[in-house]
C-alpha cells in the first residue's frame, strides 16, 4: 500500500498526518489520518504590541501643520520574513518525516499565501508525488480533515 503523508498549515502551526487502514463493522477497510506531529510558529501567535515598540503604525505630522501620514514599520514585510522562515521548517520537518516512513505521496493543505511559500521551497522535500489543497484547514478534526479532502479528490476515507 502506499504510505501517505498530509501536512496542514497555516502561519502559527502545522499538523502532520499519516494514513492508515481502519476496518468498518460491515468489513469495509477505510482510510483514516492519525496525527504524528506538530510543529508550531511561536513568532506569529504573538500580537503586534509583543513584537513591535507600537501596537499598531503611527503617523508622522509634516512640516507646518500639514496632513499626518503614516509610517511604514515594514509590518508586512516582518509578517512575510516570518512566514517564508516558518515554511522552510515545515517542509524540512516533512522531508524528514517522508523519509522515516517511506512515503510516495504527500498532501499540503494550506491558505494561498502560505501555499506559495511552500511551493517556492519544494526542493527542500524529497521526489514524492505531492497533491496540494489552498485552504485554511488546521482546526479541523482529523476525521473531518480526510472527508475535506476526499471531497478534494486527494485522498479516499
Amino acid at each position: 500500500m502506499e504510505q501517505q503523508l498530509i501536512a496542514v498549515v497555516d502561519g502559527s502551526r502545522a499538523r502532520y498526518f499519516s494514513v492508515g487502514t481502519r476496518t468498518t463493522p460491515s468489513g469495509e477497510e477505510k482510510n483514516q489520518l492519525t496525527e504524528v506531529e506538530t510543529l508550531v510558529n511561536p513568532e506569529n501567535r504573538l500580537k503586534d504590541g509583543e513584537i513591535f515598540s507600537e501596537s499598531r503604525p503611527g503617523t508622522r505630522a509634516a512640516a507646518g501643520g500639514a496632513t499626518a501620514h503614516g509610517v511604514d514599520d515594514r509590518r508586512n514585510a516582518h509578517h512575510a520574513e516570518t512566514d517564508r522562515k516558518f515554511a522552510k521548517q515545515v517542509l524540512s520537518k516533512m522531508a524528514e518525516l517522508i523519509d522515516e516512513g517511506e512515503v510516495t505521496y504527500a498532501i499540503l493543505a494550506a491558505g494561498p499565501r502560505m501555499l506559495g511559500h511552500l511551493r517556492d521551497n519544494r526542493g527542500l522535500l524529497p521526489r514524492v508525488d505531492v497533491g496540494e489543497l489552498p485552504k485554511h484547514l488546521t482546526e479541523l478534526s482529523a476525521h473531518d480533515l480526510c472527508l475535506r479532502l476526499e471531497a478534494a479528490d486527494l485522498i479516499r476515507c
